[in-house]
């Protein structure tokens, strides 16, 4: 995707509007050294991201897993008229893992086994120190439906297990360890949910491991359509 800065700014398109989809010159993955500011980058096929699932270190090669689209109808797929027409996604969403080996220039996707997953979460304890081999996220329906489901996806078998709340869509599942916790999926998922006819915003805590709901949580209002959150022990203490 391409975009003109300054359109941003002085032109009269929504956001979206003013990113141009181009795959005749691919797309890259850029790695910056926090110490010391070394740029390094890899070229790959044209595709489009929103969300990475985790990175880490393995010897002198950099491992991403990230969820990608063959091309820019997303955007088109997430606008608000076919979103209220309840129209279904066109894009084809994949979760792949690219290994970035020091020495080249350019990189390839390999396909995550498992449910293709977006609004992705690991254990928190995990980013940046190592590989999550456990993970969550929004998943679409068999027709189409934009996040219809919450996937636990296993990322060494890829073994699938999901929670559904019938008929509602799904927001990104904020995993909560327990305390003392040290497996990736000992915790819970906190997930916002929001079905037709609902008034109010439904939290549903689903065991991390077993994907069972249990128990729902009622906001005291409609949350907005939103796709990240943070948790907070602490939030409200005294």
């Amino acid at each position: 995707m391409r975009a003109q800065p300054l359109a941003f700014r002085f032109g009269a398109k929504s956001y979206a509007d003013n990113f141009r989809w181009e795959p005749d010159g691919g797309s890259a993955i850029h790695a910056v050294a926090l110490d010391t500011g070394v740029v390094r980058s890899w070229r790959i096929a044209p595709m489009m991201a929103f969300h990475a699932t985790q990175a880490w270190a393995d010897g002198g090669d950099l491992v991403l897993e990230i969820a990608t689209y063959d091309d820019g109808v997303v955007f088109d797929d997430l606008r608000l008229e076919r979103r209220r027409a309840g129209l279904p996604m066109r894009s084809r969403m994949r979760h792949v893992r690219y290994r970035l080996r020091d020495g080249r220039r350019d990189a390839e996707a390999e396909p995550i086994a498992g449910a293709a997953i977006e609004l992705q979460q690991v254990h928190p304890e995990r980013i940046g120190r190592g590989r999550a081999r456990v993970c969550w996220g929004a998943g679409n329906g068999e027709r189409g439906e934009l996040f219809d489901c919450t996937h636990r996806v296993d990322l060494d078998s890829g073994a699938v297990t999901t929670w559904r709340r019938p008929g509602a869509t799904h927001l990104e599942p904020l995993f909560v360890p327990r305390p003392g916790g040290a497996a990736d999926d000992d915790g819970v998922l906190l997930v916002p949910t929001l079905a037709d006819g609902d008034d109010t915003t439904v939290v549903g805590v689903v065991d991390a491991r077993t994907m069972e709901c249990v128990a729902e949580l009622r906001a005291p209002q409609v949350v907005p359509f939103g796709f990240h959150a943070a948790f907070s022990s602490a939030f409200g203490a005294a």
